[in-house]
């Protein structure tokens, strides 16, 4: 009993409280750990640092020669700005809008006055007053849509037009053509078609309701036409609004916003002078236009 407490001595620690180990065991060193603040050697009987690493196994020390022997991965320099891998480039930007020039938009309230006479007739400057008559000719696009623009005006003025077109077709007299197979039969009206179906009594005495459609108001009312009365008023140079690309105004969509522009005007008219006079402008000044240049058109294929 008293040898085995020969051999133990304590060992002091200011962070812990002070426990008693076996002086051999504080002097061999252990293969896989380091010495910790609690069992240091003295500097008789322990090892440094330096003699711990020597002595211990090639299996530990092996791993740490491979990684220090490994060749320096070579650096990569960055490429060039614009340097591209591919070689892949675009034919055009639309982000590059520095090479463009600023589309000029009419200020001038002459100008204006006057394709509203050429469009409307004689006077057609007096019957809207000036804030409409900007308001009218002003898409969504302009100034970010701060200033009053015609969406409203152009849905309005769409359903009149639609109105006084399908009215037209119905009282427009359409005088019947005669067919070869009715002359040769000597009958005193001509017949429509072979296809009895056609031979119905509604159809049969021609009620000229069966005439209108989707189609044949979508004819009449086409963007062509109204491009086409647009141009001979002079309505494209007073408009205002933000196009894509101003080199290009057919590709940045002007037929469109010339086309919903005669709309709000023939729906500003109606609700400032009332349905009368909307259907005067749309039967005298934009239909009468719109037929003229359909037969320009089927008369030039």
């Amino acid at each position: 009993m008293a040898s085995s407490r020969s051999c133990l001595r304590p060992v002091l620690s200011s962070s812990r409280q002070s426990r008693t180990i076996c002086a051999q065991c504080s002097s061999t060193p252990r293969p896989h750990t380091l010495p910790t603040n609690h069992q240091r050697s003295s500097p008789s009987t322990g090892l440094s640092n330096r003699q711990f690493h020597a002595s211990a196994s090639p299996a530990i020390s092996r791993p740490l020669q491979q990684v220090q022997q490994q060749p320096v991965p070579p650096q990569i320099n960055t490429p060039p700005a614009g340097y591209r891998m591919n070689k892949i480039t675009r034919p055009f930007v639309p982000v590059a809008t520095h090479m463009r020039v600023p589309f000029a938009v009419n200020t001038s309230l002459d100008v204006l006055n006057d394709m509203y006479n050429k469009l409307l007739g004689e006077g057609g400057a007096n019957a809207l007053t000036d804030d409409i008559k900007w308001q009218c000719v002003t898409h969504k696009s302009f100034d970010h849509g701060l200033q009053p623009y015609n969406t409203k005006l152009a849905f309005y003025g769409r359903r009149i037009a639609y109105l006084h077109t399908t009215l037209s077709m119905i009282h427009q007299p359409v005088a019947p053509t005669p067919q070869p197979n009715a002359i040769i039969a000597g009958s005193g009206e001509p017949e429509i078609s072979n296809d009895p179906t056609l031979k119905l009594p509604v159809i049969a005495r021609r009620n000229p309701v069966n005439r209108v459609s989707y189609m044949s108001v979508q004819n009449h009312l086409s963007s062509t036409n109204l491009y086409g009365i647009a141009q001979a008023s002079g309505m494209v140079p007073c408009l205002r609004w933000k196009p894509r690309n101003p080199a290009n105004l057919t590709d940045s969509g002007v037929i469109k916003v010339a086309e919903d522009t005669i709309m709000a005007i023939l729906g500003a008219v109606a609700l400032q002078k009332g349905g009368d006079a909307a259907r005067v402008i749309m039967e005298e000044r934009i239909l009468s236009a719109a037929r003229t240049i359909t037969r320009l058109t089927e008369e030039r294929r």
